[in-house]
C-alpha cells in the first residue's frame, strides 16, 4: 500500500493529513470552554453537567470502534476515510456555529450539543486512520508526533483567539472556528490522496472489500497467541484511569491540599477560591503545552529505540515528575517558602507532559502496526474503545476511591494515579510486537 518505505518522513504531506486532528483540536477546546458555561446558567448541580459534558466519552465508546471498521470496508472514488470528512466535518462545523445561538433555550441548546457529539465521533476514527493509510510504518511515530502537534496548535488558537473573538461575540469565536474547519477541510481534501487500492476508479471496476468488524477484531484480539495488542490496550486504559483522574481532580487537589502555594493571600473568598483555580489550571496547561512540544521528538525517539521501549520509559519519567509534585507541593519535604513551592511545583508538574508524551505518541502506533492495514480503522476504534471507557469511568471511579479510603478528601490523588501508571508500565512488559515493519 506504501511505497518509499526508506525515504524520510514526507512532512507536508504529514501536516496537511494533520488538519484533519487540527478540527478536532480547535473545535474541541472552544467546546470545552465555554459550554459548560452555559449549561451552569441553567443546570447548578456541578455532576449533572460533567455528566452532559462527558458525553462525547460516551460517543467515542459506541460510535467510534463501528464508524472504525465500516471505513475498512468502505470503497469510493475519495477512497475510504475521506468521505467521512466530507460528511462529518461540515455537519460538525455547522453544529458548532449553531450552539451560541441556541444557548439561551436549554432542549435546543442540548439537541445541538448531541448532533456536535456525534458527528465529531463520526469521522474522528477514519481521520486518524487515514495517517497510517498514507505514511509508511517506520515513519509513523513521528508523524503521529506531527498530528498530535496540529491538534495541540487548534486548542492553543482556540485559548487565545476564541477567546478574544468570544469577548466581541460568541457567534464571531464559535462561526470562525468552524469556517477553519472547512478551510482545513478543503485543503486536506485537496492535496491528500488515498492509497489507489481503496479508490474506485469506474464504476464497473470489481474490488474485493474485507470483511472487518468490531466482534471480529476484539475476537481477533482476545484469541491471538501472540497478546501484544491485548496488553497495550490494557495499558493504554490504566494509564488513561490515571491521566484522567489527574485532569479531574487536579484542581480540587491544589484548591483544598495545598491552597498556601496557591498565593491566596484571605482563603475561603470567592476570589481567592478563583485564583487558586486558575493557578492550578495553569499547572495543566503548561503541562499539555510541554506535551505539545514534545510530541515530534517522543516520534522521533520511539523510532529510534522502539516504540514500546519508549512508552517503558515515558512511564517511569511520568512518575518520577508526579511523585515529585506531590513530594513538593503537598508534603514541602524541602522546606520552600509557598510562592517558591508553587513555582517549582509547577515546573516540575509541566515536566511531566514530557512523560506523557513519550507514552501516548507511541501508543496507538503500536496498535496499528499490530493491525493489518485491512483493519486500521477497526483498531483505531478499539484504540479508542479503550482510552474513553477510562475517561468515562476514572473520574467516578477515582472519586469513589477518594471517598472510601481519604474521608472524601483528594489528598490520595498522586498515589491512585500513580497506582494506574505502574499498572500500566508491568502490562507494557507483555506487548513483544507492533514496532516498525521492515519492508
Amino acid at each position: 500500500m506504501h511505497s518509499g518505505e526508506d525515504s524520510g518522513l514526507n512532512w507536508s504531506k504529514t501536516f496537511l493529513i494533520g488538519l484533519g486532528f487540527f478540527t478536532t483540536g480547535i473545535s474541541w477546546a472552544l467546546y470545552n470552554s465555554y459550554v459548560p458555561l452555559w449549561l451552569n446558567s441553567f443546570i447548578p448541580d456541578r455532576v449533572v453537567v460533567g455528566a452532559i459534558m462527558g458525553l462525547d466519552n460516551l460517543a467515542m465508546i459506541f460510535m467510534e470502534p463501528i464508524v472504525g471498521s465500516i471505513s475498512d470496508r468502505t470503497r469510493t472514488r475519495w477512497g475510504r476515510r475521506i468521505p467521512f470528512l466530507i460528511i462529518g466535518v461540515p455537519i460538525s462545523a455547522f453544529f458548532l456555529t449553531s450552539l451560541p445561538l441556541v444557548k439561551d433555550v436549554l432542549l435546543v441548546l442540548m439537541a445541538a450539543i448531541i448532533c456536535f457529539l456525534l458527528m465529531m465521533a463520526f469521522y474522528r476514527a477514519p481521520v486518524v486512520a487515514l495517517m497510517p493509510d498514507v505514511i509508511p510504518s517506520k515513519q509513523r511515530s513521528k508523524a503521529n508526533g506531527v498530528i498530535n502537534l496540529m491538534g495541540g496548535l487548534g486548542a492553543v488558537y482556540a485559548f487565545l483567539f476564541g477567546s478574544i473573538l468570544y469577548s466581541i461575540d460568541p457567534v464571531v469565536a464559535f462561526g470562525s472556528t468552524a469556517l477553519i474547519m472547512i478551510i482545513a477541510l478543503i485543503l486536506l481534501v485537496s492535496f491528500v490522496k488515498e492509497p489507489e487500492d481503496v479508490v474506485i476508479r469506474e464504476s464497473t471496476e470489481e474490488i474485493t472489500v474485507p470483511k472487518v468488524s468490531v466482534i471480529s477484531s476484539i475476537r481477533e484480539v482476545l484469541t491471538d497467541k501472540d497478546k501484544s495488542c491485548l496488553f497495550v490496550l490494557i495499558a493504554i486504559f490504566f494509564w488513561f484511569l490515571g491521566y484522567n483522574a489527574l485532569e479531574t481532580w487536579f484542581t480540587s487537589w491544589a484548591t483544598t491540599i495545598v491552597p498556601h502555594i496557591m498565593n491566596i493571600a484571605e482563603p475561603g473568598t470567592e476570589a481567592a477560591i478563583e485564583d487558586a483555580e486558575a493557578a492550578a489550571s495553569l499547572m495543566l496547561t503548561l503541562f499539555a503545552l510541554v506535551f505539545v512540544v514534545f510530541a515530534i521528538p517522543a516520534g522521533y525517539i520511539g523510532q529510534k529505540i522502539g516504540r514500546a521501549n519508549t512508552i517503558r520509559i515515558g512511564l517511569p519519567v511520568l512518575l518520577f515528575f508526579l511523585i515529585c509534585t506531590m513530594a513538593i507541593g503537598q508534603f514541602n519535604i524541602l522546606g520552600l517558602t509557598p510562592q517558591l513551592q508553587y513555582y517549582i511545583t509547577m515546573i516540575i508538574m509541566g515536566c511531566g507532559g514530557i512523560g506523557w508524551a513519550l507514552i501516548n505518541i507511541n501508543s496507538i502506533v503500536i496498535v496499528w502496526e499490530i493491525a493489518t492495514d485491512e483493519k486500521l480503522g477497526s483498531y483505531t476504534g478499539l484504540y479508542y474503545l479503550f482510552s474513553s471507557s477510562a475517561a468515562v469511568a476514572g473520574p467516578a471511579i477515582i472519586g469513589l476511591i477518594f471517598d472510601l479510603f481519604a474521608a472524601g478528601t483528594f489528598s490520595l490523588l498522586f498515589p491512585v494515579s500513580s497506582i494506574c501508571f505502574v499498572i500500566a508500565f508491568i502490562m507494557m512488559f507483555g506487548v513483544k510486537s507492533g514496532e516498525m515493519k521492515a519492508i
